[in-house]
């Protein structure tokens, strides 16, 4: 992108964790969506991606479908608890603080995942400019994307998509445009820079504004009724700063000033 062009909504298909990060890193990340940090090894979750779009993933990360992953799968050695959904193909690394067989366990990650699913089509109900990233550590073949592509344009004819796709351990550096899909190429493999500053395959990202359409995001204070109580949520753009649950004649009551951490 040459110019500042607008979004109404950021949309991550996972790969790793690299696009929802440099969202971040340039605070156009406004809310958690269900692939933000979910990692890829192959093709498998973009073909289930654009084959489950118009189910609204009902059956991601069912328990059955939940296998740990092996030593040479593992995508982060700092975290002990990875397991891949055999369905989808969606590798779930930092999802899971520990064993699954532990009911609260894996209640706690679904209800969280499906939690972002239900907001993602809501986003993308009230969108009408939407960027959708893929970014992986291996190189595949354009077609993949291409029936995303077609997936979310049937789906949402009335809709503006913008595609950017990046491959690391490519066998070239370069771009490749074709109308609203772009495609980017780096010989290098992803590394920490990907995650916690930013490198140059990313730029694209520097003129990427977020509009005002999803106007709650934007909002210095709201409320919202939760389950025995009522959630008062200021600042909601900035780094959380306070999180606090209350109890006052049997209704609880949540101040958040920040991000809110469980979303």
């Amino acid at each position: 992108m040459s110019k500042h062009e607008k979004f109404d909504l950021i949309i991550s298909m996972g790969g790793n964790c690299a696009a929802a990060s440099q969202c971040v890193f340039r605070k156009i990340r406004m809310f958690s969506l269900p692939f933000d940090y979910t990692f890829m090894a192959d093709t498998q979750p973009i073909d289930y991606f654009a084959n489950n779009l118009k189910n609204e993933f009902q059956d991601i990360l069912k328990k059955e479908n939940l296998v740990e992953l092996r030593e040479d799968e593992r995508g982060d050695a700092r975290e002990q608890y990875q397991y891949k959904d055999i369905i989808s193909g969606y590798r779930y690394i930092h999802l899971f603080n520990d064993d699954i067989n532990k009911k609260e366990v894996y209640k706690k990650g679904y209800d969280k995942i499906h939690k972002r699913v239900k907001r993602l089509f809501k986003k993308i109900s009230q969108a009408h400019k939407i960027l959708v990233i893929c970014a992986t550590n291996f190189e595949f073949d354009q077609k993949h994307m291409q029936n995303v592509k077609k997936s979310f344009e049937k789906l949402y004819p009335n809709k503006e998509f913008v595609f950017y796709t990046l491959m690391f351990n490519a066998h070239a550096d370069t771009e490749i445009q074709a109308g609203n899909m772009h495609f980017i190429y780096s010989v290098r493999a992803i590394n920490l820079y990907d995650y916690d500053k930013t490198n140059f395959e990313w730029k694209f990202l520097d003129n990427v504004k977020i509009s005002d359409r999803l106007s709650d995001q934007n909002k210095f204070f709201y409320t919202k009724k939760i389950k025995k109580g009522i959630l008062l949520h200021f600042f909601r753009r900035i780094n959380t700063i306070l999180y606090i649950k209350l109890y006052l004649f049997g209704m609880r009551i949540q101040i958040i000033i920040g991000k809110n951490r469980e979303e």
